[in-house]
């Protein structure tokens, strides 16, 4: 049997203008392919974080930025009829794209396989492929931290708490404005540091590691070599990712199990599931 050839859309990714604006003088940079089943399956994800399929659809990334999901979907839908652009470039943003991300991520946690394949037409594997198609195309591919997660776990054993806290103290001291987050006797094994009300570090507990915007985690060697740094540019965004093995090694009391996408995960992601683990 003959498979009917696909109609392919090119995604051009600008960082001027909205929706469905002209390309303007980016277009081009950077660009992937995507069948218009794939195009339909990402406007479905939006679909279900707006809350338009059978769930509650709580706090949602679509939810949290319900205006400009709306006419992202509005947008897919017309370019889906043939109606939004004359040729086969899809101008978006890279706002845009994350939108795209977060509500496929989500969905990917939240739907298993059978539900995955009747809300959004696609099977595990085939989500992950075209995650990894739009993550391609805003410039990024999650940093795999499994070699520097192996490390910690090897010299966690006996480790001393006092020693993570005196370092995440020397770190807030020396960066005008931060704060330490920790309390003790109530099972914090993060020691989690904040500036200008964002996240900008954290310090394990039980182990040498400490994940960081790059200013902090170039702090960490001259303060104390023992520790591992992971630099990250924005602890909000996936740029990190591990295998399962390895994740579950330092943070056994997961028992293998993780509420986040073990391809593409924030820091802060790590820290709210782990804080207690």
């Amino acid at each position: 049997m003959v498979e009917p050839a696909m109609t392919r859309l090119t995604l051009a990714v600008s960082d001027a203008g909205a929706v469905g604006s002209p390309p303007g003088e980016s277009v081009g940079t950077r660009v992937v392919e995507l069948s218009e089943s794939e195009l339909a399956s990402i406007a479905d994800f939006i679909r279900r974080s707006l809350g338009q399929f059978d769930n509650p659809s709580f706090r949602t990334v679509a939810r949290r930025h319900e205006s400009e999901a709306v006419k992202l979907l509005e947008y897919l839908g017309q370019v889906g009829e043939g109606l939004a652009v004359e040729s086969d470039v899809l101008p978006v943003t890279s706002s845009e794209v994350e939108l795209m991300l977060g509500c496929m991520d989500e969905g990917r946690f939240e739907l298993n396989e059978d539900e995955l394949r009747i809300w959004i037409g696609l099977d595990a594997q085939q989500a992950q492929r075209l995650c990894g198609k739009l993550r391609k195309l805003i410039g990024y591919e999650p940093f795999d931290v499994s070699s520097q997660l192996d490390q910690v776990a090897c010299q966690a054993e006996g480790w001393a708490r006092d020693r993570s806290l005196a370092l995440a103290r020397r770190l807030v001291d020396g960066m005008p404005g931060a704060s330490l987050d920790w309390e003790d006797g109530v099972g914090m094994n993060w020691a989690a540091i904040n500036a200008n009300a964002r996240l900008v570090g954290m310090v394990w507990l039980v182990g040498p590691l400490v994940v960081a915007i790059p200013g902090l985690a170039q702090q960490v060697p001259g303060l104390d070599d023992t520790f591992i740094a992971v630099a990250v540019d924005d602890m909000a965004k996936p740029w990190l990712a591990s295998s399962p093995q390895v994740l579950s090694r330092v943070f056994p009391r997961s028992h293998g199990w993780f509420p986040f996408n073990l391809d593409a995960f924030s820091a802060s992601d790590l820290l709210s599931y782990t804080i207690t683990l």
